[in-house]
This record gives C-alpha cells, structure tokens and sequence, in this order.
C-alpha cells in the first residue's frame, strides 16, 4: 500500500479559533474583522480570553456583531499568556480543533477556508501557516535588507519541528490522546509557554506540517524595529530553546550546544560582513541565540513580558 500524506482525512466540521488578548483593543478589532469578514462559510466559533485585570476588552468583544454568531468572552486575570492560553483550553471539548491566532495579526480573507482544507487532507496534527511581517513606509533599511523580523515560508506539507500559536491548528483529538497538556506557567514572563507547549505535543508523537497557503499578517510596530528590541528577542529565544532542551539534556549538553551555536553565528556574521551584505539577520539572531543558551545554562532568565506591579 502506498504511503500518502491523505491516507486518513479528516473533514474537520467544528473549530474553536482562540485568542487570547491583552490591552490591544485596536489589534484585537482588526483580527475579529479580518475572520469576519473571510470566506468560510462553516461552523467555527471565535473564543478571546481577556487578559487584562481590569477586563478592558469585555464590551468590546460582548457587543462585537460583524459576524452571525457571538464571540464568546472569557476573563482571566492570571498574570501571563500562558494562564490565558490555558483558560483557551478550557472551552475546546466539543471541537474537532483548535486554532491559535495572536491579538495582533489580521487574517487573509481565504485563510480559514485553507487551514481546513490542508486539515481535511492530511494526517498531521499540528498545522501551522505563515505569519507574513507588514512593514511601514519609514522602515529603517537595514532591516529590509538583513531579513530581520521576516520569518522563512517553506512550501506546503514541510514537516516542522516545532511550532507557535501565532497561526497554527491542533487537532483536539490528538491533543486528548497526549494527555490534554497545558501551557506552562513559568514561562509567562520570559515568553516561550508555546514553544514548550509544542515541543511537548512533538515528544508525544504529533506530526507537524507547513501550511503555506493559509498566512495571516502581522504589522510591524516601530518598537520592535530597533537593535536593542532585536537583541533582546534573539537573547530571550536562546534561554527559551535551553529551557526546553533541558527536559532531555543536562546542562554540560546545553551549554556546549550554545557555544556551538555562538561560534557558527559569528562565522555568518563575519562571512556576511566580507561579502558587503552587511549584519544579516541569521547571524546576529543565531549568534545572539547561542549566548542566551550560555545564560540560561547557567540558571539566567530573561523577563520579556514582566508586567509592572
């Protein structure tokens, strides 16, 4: 019998798209317009878990009637996006899958319609889409040029290692079978609870593939396009991946591989430099990777998303 990516397909009839938010009402109202106004005429439904202490998103979402059925709402005052992520999960029994798309992202108008067709069409688990960087007139231009900020596209049915809930599917059987995991909870200031939550799903057996053809958008705002907020993100990934890696290696493993990691990234760098293309993103984010895996060998965390007191 031939082995085909469609030997078990899966019409998937019922989807619950999660969102979770926080203080991005503008965001928030761009995303819930784009899945609106889209092209898919079955059954989802639309779940966004405020999580602002002061609920600032409730009226909005309660009183939201651009589409012919209400966004359900859920509050949760838990510090943390994975404690959001997990009140998501909360809500997904009855649902054939779950779909993660972030507060800040505006959804193609066939993206849905996509999404479930690759579902409908393999037996991976976990599909995820691209997320495609919008950038300003006024973007500096070394940003263009060194592909900061830009994720790659591989074409549809690659199969990943990982993922993010940025715009990716989950069948909820699947999910279920691996024990209805949850997002971990110490990663909500240092950022990564996603990564984590699908390096889990990967260990349990999930097959992941790329799903070209179902992107969504992300705006780039001008905070994000700056050496400092890029080093910090690069630092913050690296003691992210190490803090996985950990759960199979011990810290000698980790520590070497950042060094490994350190060394290849200053070689990009250093080969970009003599070829006059200037600081390409591979480098500097791979250089910056290794040495926030070195940090966090050694017990070093970075607290991106701290809230104030």
């Amino acid at each position: 019998m031939t082995d085909t990516v469609d030997a078990r397909p899966v019409a998937l009839q019922r989807v619950l798209i999660c969102v979770a938010t926080y203080r991005r009402p503008q965001g928030l109202a761009d995303l819930l317009d784009s899945i609106a106004t889209g092209d898919y005429e079955g059954e989802f439904d639309i779940l966004v878990v405020d999580n602002d202490p002061a609920a600032g998103a409730r009226e909005y979402v309660q009183g939201y009637t651009r589409l012919d059925r209400p966004v359900t709402y859920v509050h949760e005052p838990t510090p943390g996006i994975a404690a959001a992520r997990n009140r998501a999960l909360d809500h997904v029994a009855g649902y054939q899958a779950m779909i993660f798309v972030d507060d800040d992202e505006i959804v193609t108008q066939t993206w849905l319609s996509e999404l479930l067709a690759h579902a409908g069409a393999t037996d991976a688990e976990v599909i995820t889409g691209p997320v495609v960087s919008e950038f300003p007139d006024h973007t500096p231009r070394w940003v263009r040029k060194g592909g900061f900020i830009q994720r790659p596209v591989p074409a549809t049915g690659t199969r990943l290692e990982g993922a993010a809930t940025n715009n990716t599917l989950v069948r909820t059987d699947f999910w279920v079978r691996a024990g209805s995991p949850r997002f971990d909870v110490t990663f909500s200031r240092t950022g990564g609870s996603d990564s984590a939550f699908f390096a889990g799903l990967r260990r349990s057996g999930a097959r992941m593939e790329f799903c070209a053809t179902a992107p969504v958008r992300e705006p780039v705002p001008d905070d994000r396009m700056t050496v400092k907020w890029l080093s910090r993100r690069a630092l913050r990934n690296g003691v992210v991946c190490a803090r996985i890696w950990s759960v199979d290696h011990g810290r000698p493993a980790i520590c070497a591989k950042g060094a490994l990691t350190v060394v290849g990234g200053v070689g990009q760098l250093v080969w970009s430099l003599v070829r006059l293309r200037g600081v390409q993103a591979a480098g500097f984010n791979r250089t910056l990777n290794g040495i926030g895996v070195l940090f966090a060998g050694v017990g070093g965390r970075i607290h991106e998303y701290r809230r104030p007191a």
